[in-house]
């Protein structure tokens, strides 16, 4: 009898994740002791894998020799629908089957599982055989400065481009660093969300296009400085200084004498108009209580100045930030792409696929493919699936796994999702916990009659005040972000 089911476990810390899943993979091996070729349990740390290997051996062991609690028996018994005079038996089979066949006993990380079929497609890919897996990260990212730093005497465009990144930056910032700033658009390279970028993405922008945002950028800056010109020397000729007018240092006056001043950088964030001086710029009034020269003043020079500069501002100020965020990014879409070729340049040097890129090559392959044929050719062929830590599990990493999830519920398979979203830890690698919240409810909304969800609440690890200390502080938490 097949189990047709998906559940997922929603747990917290010492809730007993790994002891549910142990059960769960026992319980399937309980009801077929051969099936142990066609259950793929996966997690993301080797240490993790080898304690649930040991858990699951310890587990059939002590089975078998009826060293088990009632309690767990009656787990066992109600999970797999084996009867309790045959458990035993059983679990011996399948202890033995495992132990005469160890290496197909699967349980893995999702790198060394994902590897694993990369390397068995080598030549479909075009992928040398004998390839090495790169695991490093911040040394290549600083070999890989160095590599493009040493071809600049040959390649001038890359010099020019790096050149104008650098002034663009220094324009905003003048204690920018660029060592520090390129280090960190490399260390980009090895991101999920890099690689998902279409490669037709990743291409040098246009030198052209470039230009024309900086003449929407310069000219609306010009402009700007003109209008700044203009009121300082209507001020200085009446002798008024930012202080006289309303709001005095922190006012009007503040922000037409010195945030406007021709003699400072502009950026977005400085000419940002507050509701205050808006107030003033539309309204006419500059001045708290103006004496008659100011009233003069203002109705003489500072209304239509303000009507002026405000509707000039407001017409342009959406195209100069656009103008100033594309030039942004252009700039870093460049670095990227000139950092990028160095690495695939690397990466065939040296005959090396980086671990980072495991997930977008075979992402790009179940994409073009059958994926349960896929993984059939590679000698395995599994009937369930068990995900552990599914809270680290990247947006590609379930992409791969998904059709092989639905293959598996549509072929009468048991398949189980186990994660504490608190405990995500890799989303410096992408780690999604919406999968874990949302999406994966939603990507398998054709098999919901058979998904199944609990949550694992009960912490069998910490004393009550310190579970009760966590519970306040995350809804606390919960409600402040």
């Amino acid at each position: 009898m097949k189990i047709n089911k998906l559940k997922i476990y929603r747990s917290s810390a010492g809730s007993g994740k790994t002891r549910t899943l142990v059960f769960q993979y026992v319980s399937l091996l309980l009801k077929h002791p051969e099936q142990y070729r066609n259950i793929l349990a996966v997690t993301f740390t080797n240490k993790a894998t080898e304690e649930m290997k040991d858990r699951i051996i310890q587990l059939l062991v002590d089975l078998s020799n009826k060293k088990v609690k009632k309690q767990d028996l009656d787990d066992l018994h109600n999970e797999s629908s084996v009867e309790h005079n045959l458990l035993a038996h059983r679990a011996g089979v399948a202890l033995n089957k495992i132990l005469h066949d160890y290496s197909s006993f699967t349980i893995s990380t999702i790198d060394s599982f994902f590897n694993g079929i990369i390397r068995a497609l080598a030549v479909e890919m075009s992928i040398p055989v004998k390839y090495d897996i790169e695991l490093r990260t911040k040394t290549l990212t600083i070999e890989l400065i160095r590599e493009l730093y040493s071809t600049l005497s040959e390649e001038q465009h890359i010099l020019n481009w790096l050149e104008k990144y650098v002034e663009h930056r220094l324009e905003d910032a003048s204690n920018w660093d660029p060592d520090r700033a390129i280090k960190k658009i490399a260390s980009e390279i090895f991101t999920e969300r890099y690689k998902l970028i279409p490669d037709e993405d990743k291409t040098l922008p246009s030198i052209q296009t470039l230009n024309d945002l900086y003449a929407i950028k310069h000219g609306f800056e010009k402009k700007i400085r003109e209008f700044a010109i203009d009121i300082k020397h209507q001020c200085e000729e009446r002798g008024l200084k930012a202080e006289d007018f309303k709001g005095k240092s922190q006012g009007i006056g503040n922000y037409l004498l010195n945030t406007l001043s021709a003699d400072s950088s502009l950026s977005v964030k400085k000419l940002a108009i507050n509701k205050s001086n808006r107030d003033s710029l539309e309204n006419g009034q500059y001045f708290t209580k103006p004496n008659s020269e100011q009233e003069n003043f203002q109705d003489e020079f500072l209304i239509d100045f303000g009507s002026s500069f405000l509707k000039f501002y407001d017409d342009h100020i959406v195209d100069y930030i656009t103008s100033m965020q594309v030039i942004e990014s252009f700039y870093l879409k460049g670095v990227l792409s000139f950092l990028q070729i160095t690495f695939e340049k690397t990466k065939k040097e040296n005959n090396f696929i980086h671990i980072s890129d495991n997930n977008k090559i075979l992402s790009t392959l179940i994409s073009n493919s059958n994926a349960p044929f896929i993984f059939e050719r590679t000698g395995n062929k599994y009937f369930h699936f068990l995900i552990d830590e599914f809270q680290d599990t990247s947006s590609l990493q379930w992409a791969n796994f998904k059709p092989l999830v639905q293959n598996s519920l549509a072929s009468g398979n048991f398949s189980m999702i186990v994660g504490d979203a608190k405990q995500s830890i890799y989303r410096w690698r992408g780690g999604n916990m919406d999968l874990l919240n949302h999406t994966v409810q939603n990507d398998l909304s054709p098999f919901k009659k058979i998904i199944e969800l609990e949550n694992l609440n009960t912490n069998y690890r910490s004393s009550r005040d310190i579970v009760e200390f966590n519970n306040s502080f995350f809804l606390k938490a919960k409600q402040l972000l």
